[in-house]
């Protein structure tokens, strides 16, 4: 079972509730009035790190910022797409079953009743995983993307990266693209510094 824990956004260490790292000695109560600014390795109180993948970043960034910051939209039109694909699932299999006297329609009642828990399940994921997902990219708060996890064990795996697969999944396979790619490209080639292990 997961555990959420509370992780120095500068190093990644534990912060057991401090507000002051005792790895590192970053200060978050300091930081709070500068959120929407991304760190960078010549910042004070910051540990070193070099972004190896800067050229790459500087290229695509424009790019992960505009599908990050507009990924609540395709969601929208993935919701609306499958309830209108299952509603005529639905309608389609039952005229099948009472037209033929059978059960020929079940399969198509089946899909059409996953279409549409997957499309009220990845709308509830959009209001309350990708709108928030949405203004941090748009603000280009990296160091809070990478540092937002969810612990597995002694892994730790951005919040982004894991609703990314979740939303993946119920979205039949289109929809979460807009969350994972940006969020990949963050975790892989962003300017912020990614720990992975506890």
């Amino acid at each position: 079972m997961s555990t959420e824990q509370k992780f120095c956004p500068n190093c990644g260490a534990q912060m057991n509730g401090n507000t002051v790292c005792s790895q590192c000695g970053f200060d978050i109560t300091a930081e709070l009035d500068k959120s929407q600014k991304t760190r960078t390795m010549n910042e004070p109180g910051t540990i070193p790190y070099e972004n190896t993948n800067v050229n790459v970043w500087n290229t695509i960034e424009k790019y992960v910022v505009f599908v990050g910051k507009w990924s609540w939209l395709v969601l929208i039109g993935n919701v609306l797409t499958y309830l209108i694909i299952g509603i005529i699932s639905i309608v389609t299999g039952v005229a099948v079953n009472r037209t033929l006297g059978t059960n020929t329609g079940g399969a198509t009642i089946g899909t059409g009743i996953w279409m549409i828990i997957g499309a009220i399940l990845t709308g509830v994921f959009l209001y309350f995983i990708v709108l928030p997902f949405s203004k941090k990219i748009e603000a280009k708060n990296y160091t809070f993307l990478v540092n937002d996890v969810i612990i597995l064990g002694k892994l730790r795996i951005p919040r982004m990266l894991f609703w990314g697969i979740v939303i993946e999944i119920f979205s039949q396979g289109w929809g979460g693209l807009f969350i994972l790619v940006p969020a990949l490209c963050i975790c892989f080639l962003g300017p912020a510094y990614m720990r992975w292990r506890v």
